[in-house]
């Protein structure tokens, strides 16, 4: 995510961790840090997450292909902070999806 203005304007595929909360919904590299560092704001109408929001806030390995965006002033996400996008166009789920234990 340190160099993702390279990819700004091209369809990608990429794995993290998808997080899924009810104020994010967001693609990491690792869960050690706070959500704003290594990470992109997950834009879909997909349910990667099942029986959320009832199960509450988790997380689950992913592998998502979708359309990058990237700002350098952080205009994506609710609120409009992360630099990078994805409109994902598919996903693949890696394992079971847990509980987030907060960042």
């Amino acid at each position: 995510m340190t160099y993702g203005n390279i990819y700004n304007g091209k369809n990608i595929c990429t794995e993290g961790y998808y997080v899924k909360t009810s104020k994010e919904s967001i693609l990491k590299v690792d869960l050690g840090s706070d959500p704003f560092v290594r990470s992109v704001w997950i834009k879909t109408d997909k349910e990667i997450i099942m029986d959320f929001p009832r199960l509450g806030d988790r997380y689950v390995r992913a592998g998502i292909c979708g359309f990058f965006n990237s700002a350098r002033n952080g205009e994506f996400g609710e609120p409009p902070v992360w630099f990078h996008q994805i409109t994902v166009s598919s996903y693949e789920t890696i394992g079971d999806t847990l509980p987030l234990k907060k960042f």
